[in-house]
């Protein structure tokens, strides 16, 4: 599903855009996931036990952003990928 973006301004006065991740954002995302994943023992995998390819990523996007009832976000603060979800 497709939303419409959304704009606002974190604590530390920077501005932040909420909105469906593209494609030109697949090698972030992925980058994201592996640097997120060895932040904390807590979490559901280790950054070496991510696989995703830069087609696994296009498909499951293209069918997120397609689907009447699914919807993937990231947060951009200064232009980079801050948080997804």
């Amino acid at each position: 599903m497709v939303v419409e973006q959304v704009a606002f301004t974190i604590k530390d006065g920077r501005e932040a855009l909420l909105r469906n991740p593209r494609e030109e954002d697949i090698p972030e995302i992925l980058d994201y996931l592996k640097a997120s994943s060895g932040e904390t023992e807590f979490l559901i995998r280790y950054p070496e036990e991510i696989h995703y390819t830069y087609e696994d990523e296009k498909e499951l996007l293209n069918r997120v952003n397609t689907s009447e009832n699914q919807v993937m976000l990231v947060c951009l603060v200064e232009g980079r990928i801050a948080g997804m979800c």
